[in-house]
């Protein structure tokens, strides 16, 4: 006599349909340029990789300035959106309130919020772009500015 699968199964008092779904982690992910990351080789345990970021200049967080802090995130990825910027993960867990080590130039550490280190180089990255724009707009109305200069003089625009 041939068994079919269902009947070479154990039988098991588990009943799948009214279990508990496992709780969603909740997932936070801190970007930054490449510049502002390294991977360097674990000295200890071969094969794996010590993440460090460095936080940019001028990032504020509770009123101070914490440009140049160091974090060392355990999950650190080239993003798949941008492939100039690497990507930290940070699981949350059930608390909600993870708090990671922050490094700061001075040699002092001091425990940070990672929602509220994501939120602070994420303004700085905002303030950033925003500058950049900025002096765009006058370079581009510096030599349009020029171009009609010259054309007023009779000059040839290059």
């Amino acid at each position: 006599m041939i068994k079919t699968e269902t009947e070479m199964m154990p039988e098991s008092n588990v009943d799948l349909e009214n279990t508990m779904p496992l709780p969603e982690l909740k997932k936070v992910y801190i970007s930054l340029h490449r510049s502002y990351c390294r991977q360097m080789p674990d000295k200890f345990e071969e094969g794996k990789v010590y993440n460090i970021m460095t936080v940019p200049r001028g990032t504020m967080l509770n009123g101070q300035d914490i440009g140049g802090g160091k974090i060392n995130p355990r999950y650190m990825n080239v993003s798949k959106f941008n492939p100039d910027y690497m990507t930290a993960t940070y699981y949350m867990g059930q608390d909600q309130n993870l708090q990671i080590k922050l490094s700061l130039p001075s040699g002092m550490f001091t425990k940070v919020d990672v929602e509220e280190l994501k939120g602070a180089i994420d303004a700085q990255k905002e303030r950033y772009h925003e500058q950049q724009k900025a002096q765009e707009k006058q370079a581009e109305a510096g030599q349009t500015r020029q171009a009609h200069q010259q054309k007023e003089k009779g000059e040839e625009i290059e």
